[in-house]
């Protein structure tokens, strides 16, 4: 059966199939999904370098990595499932509820970025810049010693 009858057909959104399939289709959907998880992967590990060291960038940057590297090995797992054909988890219906979440979690990044990341971003300066110039206390002899 042709993927985009069974993508973009609702009454087959809840078919299993009978057999796997190696169309480019889901070949390009597989990729894609794989480098999503690799990517944010990466983005996780490299945060506090992209970052230099901001860290409330690095918490929201680790953030998001958790959400797209999940969905995106998600997605990548319904796609191989329909590669060798699964009866259950082959649907096209759970690649498409893992679609409906990849937008949802990207609309809602953006609009926190465009929204609530400015004042959360001048409360973090404002606390970094009053840490830098309080006095520290002193060291007591004992613990220079160590």
């Amino acid at each position: 059966m042709d993927p985009f009858t069974e993508l973009f057909n609702p009454g087959y959104w809840v078919r299993d199939p009978f057999e796997g399939t190696l169309h480019p289709v889901y070949l390009a959907l597989g990729a894609a999904f794989a480098l999503l998880a690799l990517g944010w992967a990466a983005v996780a590990i490299w945060a506090p370098r992209l970052t230099r060291g901001h860290r409330l960038k690095i918490r929201l940057f680790r953030q998001m990595a958790a959400w797209y590297g999940t969905l995106g090995a998600l997605g990548l797992f319904w796609v191989l499932c329909r590669l060798i054909g699964s009866p259950l988890f082959a649907r096209p219906l759970w690649f498409w509820l893992t679609v409906v979440v990849l937008v949802a979690v990207t609309v809602y990044y953006v609009r926190f970025w465009r929204v609530r990341y400015p004042p959360l971003a001048q409360a973090y300066a404002e606390a970094e810049r009053r840490r830098r110039w309080m006095p520290q206390p002193k060291r007591r002899a004992a613990a220079r010693r160590r």
